[in-house]
């Protein structure tokens, strides 16, 4: 597949072409956003030079250690505070909550006092929960960071929901994530295990990791041969403690941190992927999953069900449920025309969340932030 190449009108504002600064974590760290703006950058987002429109991105933060993460950020936001940010420029911020959010909180007040426009993209429902669980500093501080932003995005239509009752007054855009699919096709297509279960994230409670483990004890006294592959990092040592506990250690094996071919091989190994979370902004891995044809077991929580829909490509269980996630993980493994119908479906509704198509959609959001105060020739 050809990446399109999507022409922006040229904007003057001023005399200078439009420029685009994108503000978050290393291309080639692990997470969530480090993989989106990795997504944007293989469809060449960051590496365009036309007199149309110049993004580059600004990495702000890094892996690693606590104190070096910390330092790092530092040096970053002092890095952007000297840079030069000519009219027209528009900072485009990944935000999420807690660092994120005040890293985010600096690096807008900084791109407003410099004169230019300011997008915030919220990459998850703990934002909110976040906002909502502050106290009258933290609320206001979030409150005032999106109400004077030239722009919002949301990854899910509920999601912005949410955001509308935080800032009534803001235009919100919302723009899934992106995924590039050519880069998940394998070929020929490998055998899958036929009792292997897939998670990929975050060793976090948040993700359902324990509910996981032991719907895996529950799920072995009528699958002996049930096995779970964890991709992922965070907390190793509690989860490490929790399979022993269960005296599953036998039947889990712990990956680490995949990079995108690893991703592509697990997914295509695999006969489920499970992300049990207790709340989800987006769930990258589902529509990564879906590329696939890969089944799906997850719960109907955040933006999930404006992701993948139940009984079409995932099978939804009720979060915190061990029994209900074991019952739903031996059913797929266990009904071959369930994983068929699942797994035929899962490809074509993946289309949605192709990066050229995410990425022309960005485009026009930086042209409808740009137009206030642009004169198009």
């Amino acid at each position: 597949m050809v990446t399109p190449i999507v022409r922006v009108r040229i904007v003057k504002w001023g005399s200078a072409a439009a420029r685009v600064v994108v503000v978050g974590p290393r291309l080639n760290d692990r997470g969530g956003i480090a993989r989106v703006n990795s997504a944007y950058a293989a469809a060449g987002l960051f590496n365009s030079d036309s007199a149309d429109l110049i993004v580059r991105h600004f990495p702000s933060i890094r892996d690693g250690l606590p104190l070096g993460k910390l330092v790092y950020a530092g040096v970053r936001l002092i890095a952007f505070a000297l840079r030069s940010l000519p009219p027209p420029t528009v900072v485009h911020l990944h935000t999420t909550s807690h660092g994120s959010f005040w890293r985010k909180f600096a690096y807008s007040w900084i791109a407003r006092a410099k004169g230019a426009r300011v997008i915030h993209h919220i990459h998850a429902f703990g934002f909110l929960e976040y906002y909502e669980r502050g106290g009258h500093l933290r609320r206001a501080a979030i409150r005032t960071m999106l109400r004077r932003a030239d722009a919002l995005i949301a990854l899910t239509a509920g999601m912005a929901s949410h955001l509308r009752r935080i800032v009534p007054e803001q235009r919100i855009e919302i723009l899934p994530n992106p995924v590039d699919l050519v880069s998940l096709r394998i070929e020929p297509t490998p055998l899958r295990n036929p009792r292997l279960v897939l998670f990929l994230g975050w060793l976090i409670p948040e993700k359902g990791i324990y509910e996981l483990l032991e719907a895996v004890a529950l799920g072995l006294r009528e699958l002996p041969d049930l096995r779970l592959a964890l991709g992922g990092f965070r907390n190793e040592v509690a989860v490490h403690k929790r399979v022993r506990r269960l005296g599953i250690e036998a039947h889990v094996e712990f990956r680490g941190w995949l990079n995108r071919v690893e991703v592509a091989s697990a997914l295509h190994e695999c006969s489920v992927l499970a992300l049990p979370s207790h709340t989800e902004g987006f769930g990258l891995v589902l529509v990564e999953a879906m590329a696939c044809g890969t089944p799906i077991v997850t719960c109907p929580v955040g933006g999930i069900p404006e992701v993948v829909q139940s009984p079409r490509n995932a099978v939804f269980v009720p979060p915190r449920n061990a029994t209900a996630l074991c019952e739903a993980l031996v059913t797929v493994l266990t009904d071959r025309k369930l994983r068929e119908a699942m797994s035929a479906a899962g490809p074509r509704d993946a289309e949605r969340f192709d990066t050229p198509d995410v990425l022309e959609r960005l485009h026009a959001i930086y042209r409808r932030v740009l137009t206030p105060r642009a004169s198009f020739l």
